[in-house]
């Protein structure tokens, strides 16, 4: 058992909230002043899933990267999904604290552990969310595709310019949504996931790959992990998978 503001310090510490973004809801989400955390549950997002998981589990707090609240709730009312989940959640005496975009632009935050699992060096920081670094050896791109399939376990990959690269050596990326970050370091490839349509469109002869949101950063789990190695906490990883299925 640790004390809950114990647990926020050594999370904040590790992504300090300053970093979040304006636009961003880091922090808390559910917070019902509980003093002392038995068990935490480790997710990506606080879906309802999740939510459930942790009830079942027996934990008092989801740290989550995802923020459970972004869009303005005029009413509370079960047919909202949202709302179901802070139900579910309160009625368990569940408290809900997001990392979001800290966590992204932490010095050792969600793009670096990418960049690590690629096994990428020298890597060095473009801006706030945008990392470039290089392959240990050079690849095409049909066997880098098939490396990051291997390294991330990614069923598919999407990619914008194919035809444009026959080699692969340096590389930019940014985890969940980062189609707008793609021109903005000269690299052989960008990848990132959610890539729109327009943004697609306008990838000005870049090679793009959408490895998928939820692959580019479902190992956030292993930095909460991570930080809380050898602290005596209860621990639960909840079971989450991609929305998407391709049939």
């Amino acid at each position: 058992m640790l004390e809950t503001k114990e647990i926020i310090k050594l999370i904040e510490d590790f992504a300090p909230p300053e970093l979040a973004e304006d636009w961003d809801n880091s922090g808390w989400q559910i917070n019902l002043g509980i003093e002392h955390t038995k068990k935490i549950c480790f997710a990506l997002s606080p879906s309802l899933e999740v939510v459930k998981q942790a009830a079942q589990e027996g934990c008092d707090l989801i740290v989550s990267h995802h923020p459970l609240f972004f869009e303005k709730i005029n009413k509370f009312s079960t047919e909202n999904i949202t709302c179901q989940i802070a139900r579910i959640a309160i009625q368990n005496n569940i408290q809900i604290y997001s990392a979001h975009t800290n966590m992204d632009k932490a010095p050792e935050g969600l793009n670096h552990e990418l960049a690590k699992r690629l096994g990428l060096k020298n890597l060095f920081q473009i801006n706030d969310f945008v990392i470039q670094g290089f392959t240990q050896r050079e690849y095409t791109l049909e066997e880098f595709i098939k490396y990051i399939k291997q390294q991330l376990g990614c069923e598919t990959i999407k990619i914008i310019n194919p035809q444009n690269k026959n080699v692969i050596n340096s590389v930019s990326l940014c985890t969940g949504s980062g189609s707008e970050f793609s021109n903005s370091a000269d690299t052989d490839i960008f990848i990132t996931g959610d890539v729109k349509f327009h943004s697609a469109l306008d990838a000005n002869n870049k090679i793009i790959l959408d490895i998928g949101h939820f692959e580019s950063e479902k190992f956030v789990v292993d930095l909460f992990e991570k930080i809380f190695k050898n602290k005596d906490i209860q621990i639960f990883i909840a079971k989450e998978k991609s929305p998407w299925l391709t049939v």
